[in-house]
């Protein structure tokens, strides 16, 4: 796996990992959640070849996520590159990011890819964990 630790002026999410990480704040409707999300930075991005996990920080200050869950089930990228899409799932430990994932479901690699769609999540979409 190779990995990609970000200076301070590039540790802002991609544009895939912003519309990503938008369309999770927007669908689950959570305040702290979304306080978090417009606050975060990329610590640490992995690479695995078929995706890549992306570590987030946030300020101290920011409120924490009071869920049951640590899991948040996230949009499909769509793209050319891609024969069968990609997904995303967002994981929180104690209250706060953890890593978004980003994976294709059969060839491609999302880290690959400069112009893409991403889908609008299912209304049973629900945090598993």
């Amino acid at each position: 796996m190779r990995e990609s630790v970000p200076g301070p002026a590039d540790n802002l999410p991609t544009p895939m990992e912003a519309a990503l990480l938008r369309n999770i704040a927007e669908f689950y409707q959570n305040p702290s959640l979304t306080v978090q999300i417009s606050q975060c930075r990329v610590v640490l991005r992995e690479y695995s070849g078929c995706g890549f996990f992306t570590t987030l920080t946030t300020p101290a200050n920011c409120p924490l996520i009071i869920a049951p869950k640590g899991y948040y089930g996230g949009s499909d990228v769509e793209a050319t590159e891609l024969s069968h899409n990609a997904g995303s799932c967002l994981f929180t430990k104690d209250g706060r990011l953890d890593f978004l994932e980003v994976f294709a479901y059969v060839d491609g690699d999302p880290a690959e890819v400069t112009d893409f769609v991403i889908k609008p999540m299912e209304a049973d979409a629900t945090p598993l964990l």
